[in-house]
């Protein structure tokens, strides 16, 4: 729940989610039309439950990551650090989707970090 992570009130969470045009909240809302009280407890766990999950798990430096990211595209770009044959390719997809998001220049609006990463 990305508004529990962005430090969203639990009642502006219940207000955005009732609101019928928000396609995100249409569980909610059928929820709600057939018992309200039903669909307050229902946020309310869920909402308790994304919070503990937001505390235990806080969101890392975005800068860093992609320090982190450079450094592993280094190690991959040498020829090191995959497997061979599917799953081989499968982590090369998986490490260019980030790099893909994660390596774009921040100045292009689509990644988080300041540089591009290198090979990818």
């Amino acid at each position: 729940m990305a508004m529990v992570n962005k430090g969203w009130p639990e009642v502006d969470a219940w207000v955005e989610l009732l609101d019928q045009g928000n396609r995100g909240g249409r569980f909610l809302q059928r929820m709600h039309m057939r018992n309200k009280g039903r669909a307050r407890k229902w946020l309310e766990r869920q909402y308790a439950l994304q919070a503990d999950f937001v505390a235990a798990n806080p969101s890392g430096d975005a800068q860093h990551t992609c320090y982190e990211l450079v450094n592993y595209a280094a190690v991959v770009n040498s020829g090191l650090g995959f497997s061979s044959g599917a799953a081989g390719v499968t982590e090369r997809a998986v490490l260019k989707a980030l790099t893909d998001r994660l390596g774009a220049p921040a100045s292009a609006g689509t990644g988080v970090c300041a540089h591009p990463v290198p090979g990818m």
